[in-house]
């Protein structure tokens, strides 16, 4: 028996061995493959993106989270045990699944640096979520297991990353003469009352507003601040939309306004305190930063997007590189999600025509009209350089539209080029029912 269980193991050590340094000449099924090399239970690729942790963890100058999924994901149970001499890496089960577990882990990078470990397969970081960010999440470092989908990321985030408003809720019925209004507000501070208004503490973390409009433009958000217990007379924010547009702003007490653009549709409106609180807590014992107090935020002017005299008109928005000329074509690429804005006078029918490459191959590309779905086309690699699109029918709402070109797969780089580089249009056009046409605007 001794001698029996001797063979045994011998012929699992030659195996974890021959595994260890050729792994691609054992014999194995297609299911042991996926088991001992290139799937997610085999582990091919923890060691690499532990030393890329370890590598940054060096020249950090501040603590790193480390967001990983729950039981059975790498980045929770063996990733800690391989970077354990890190004394500045926490690691946090932290499962992202939507729009706002993607927000709270935003918000913390202020104070830290924040990295999500996505191991695809089984403890991914969902391709809806990575394409939602604007601009587009691109990984640090990547680890593609050979014939296996399952590929290891690491995604670092920033404070000023945004995230596109989730699209599903319909929007309100406005009054007359309302034209945008504020459905909710996420506050960490929590939501009170002060008399018959609304109020809320800004302070910790970021105040998020969410606004339904008609139409695309810009609204004077107005209300009554106070200074807080935790800082002085002015506290500096800074805002950002995610209709484009961000500013530093000084916020004092008493009756304040401040202007910012929103789409047609949904945008988020990100406040998130420059300044830190002065006290940790207050005598009564909160331990809440409460630096400004909001009371009773209202829109009190609403200025939709300028209609061309033409009629129609379409140009370029954010994530794009410069326009690109020959003879008798222009292309342009970006670097993830790309977005055009289409402005008409009336509620109209158009179509979008063009053509499309990608640098990452193979590769979808997604077309959304008002951050809703329209279209989607596959680029496989074997078809030609450029693949048309459309014609594509876009319902226009008058004002201001949002088309977004979205890459699915993240930007990489061309030879003799730095830019992160995704999908290109080439030769993009809007036709109208109007003989005018709608004009482009670089």
């Amino acid at each position: 028996m001794i001698g029996a269980v001797g063979l045994a193991l011998a012929a699992w050590l030659q195996f974890d061995a021959t595994n260890a340094v050729e792994p691609m000449s054992l014999a194995l099924t297609p299911d042991d493959m996926v088991q001992y090399l290139n799937g997610w239970p085999s582990g091919t690729g923890v060691r690499e993106t532990a030393a890329f942790l370890n590598k940054i963890a060096v020249r950090a100058d501040r603590p790193i989270l480390v967001l990983a999924g729950g039981f059975g994901c790498h980045g929770l149970w063996t990733l800690p045990m391989l970077t354990k001499t890190a004394k500045n890496l926490e690691y946090r089960s932290f499962p992202i699944a939507n729009r706002s577990q993607l927000r709270q882990a935003i918000a913390e990078s202020s104070q830290r640096t924040v990295v999500i470990v996505s191991e695809r397969t089984n403890c991914e970081l969902p391709t809806e979520l990575v394409t939602a960010v604007q601009p587009a999440l691109q990984p640090v470092f990547s680890f593609d297991r050979p014939d296996s989908p399952a590929d290891i990321d690491v995604y670092q985030l920033e404070s000023s990353l945004m995230i596109r408003p989730d699209q599903i809720a319909p929007l309100p019925q406005f009054g007359p003469g309302e034209e945008a209004r504020i459905v909710a507000v996420d506050n960490p501070n929590g939501l009170e009352k002060m008399g018959a208004d609304d109020f809320f503490w800004m302070g910790k973390g970021s105040t998020i507003l969410r606004i339904a409009s008609a139409t695309g433009g810009k609204v004077t958000l107005q209300g009554l601040f106070h200074f807080g217990p935790s800082f002085g007379e002015t506290v500096r924010y800074q805002l950002r939309s995610t209709a484009g547009g961000g500013f530093e702003l000084p916020i004092g007490s008493g009756r304040g306004s401040f202007d910012v653009n929103v789409d047609a549709g949904w945008s988020e409106i990100v406040l998130t305190p420059i300044d830190r609180p002065r006290n940790a807590q207050l005598a009564n014992g909160d331990r809440r930063p409460l630096m400004t107090g909001v009371q009773g935020l209202r829109i009190g002017q609403f200025t939709p997007a300028a209609v061309p005299s033409s009629g129609c008109e379409f140009g370029f928005g954010e994530g794009w590189h410069g326009v690109e000329k020959g003879a008798d074509s222009w292309l342009r690429w970006n670097s993830g999600t790309g977005v055009l804005w289409i402005t008409v006078a009336t509620a109209q029918s158009v179509k979008f025509v063009a053509e499309v490459s990608s640098l990452p191959i193979p590769n979808r590309v997604r077309l959304e009209l008002n951050q809703r779905l329209v279209s989607e086309t596959e680029i496989d690699g074997k078809a030609a350089a450029q693949v048309p699109i459309g014609p594509v029918e876009l319902q226009l709402r008058p004002g201001r539209n949002r088309l977004d070109i979205i890459s699915q797969k993240p930007a990489s780089q061309a030879p003799n080029d730095t830019r992160p580089l995704a999908v290109a249009i080439r030769n993009a056009k809007v036709e109208t029912a109007s003989p005018l046409g709608c004009s482009i605007r670089f």
